[in-house]
């Protein structure tokens, strides 16, 4: 985060927008959608109503994850909740990013 915030495309993201922390090596998706992630979802969700205040005509939402079982994935899964049910009338969409090396290797014990 420290060289999105400072380095060479820094002009790309605003700083304010940008939310990080600190976590340990666990990363399962429990940990992202019912403990740790929920620390960090009023801060980014105060982040969202914000952005949103600013448009004019807000139709709804985009959203790019990765989907690896980590905890970033279930925080994912937590803010998607949280949005559906505050901005009923919203759409969104959702695009996963999956790992096919991952994919690959579980498909490939399972023959």
């Amino acid at each position: 985060m420290d060289e999105v915030r400072k380095g060479r495309y820094k002009e790309l993201m605003k700083s304010d927008q940008l939310i990080s922390g600190k976590e340990n090596g666990v990363s399962i998706f429990a940990r992202g959608h019912c403990t740790v992630g929920r620390e960090f979802t009023e801060q980014i969700l105060e982040t969202i109503r914000k952005l949103i205040n600013t448009c004019t005509n807000f139709k709804g939402f985009i959203i790019f994850d990765g989907v690896h079982g980590g905890a970033g994935s279930g925080l994912t899964a937590f803010l998607l909740e949280k949005l559906a049910n505050e901005y009923t009338k919203s759409n969104s969409t959702t695009f996963s990013v999956y790992n096919p090396l991952k994919i690959a290797k579980k498909y490939s014990r399972t023959l």
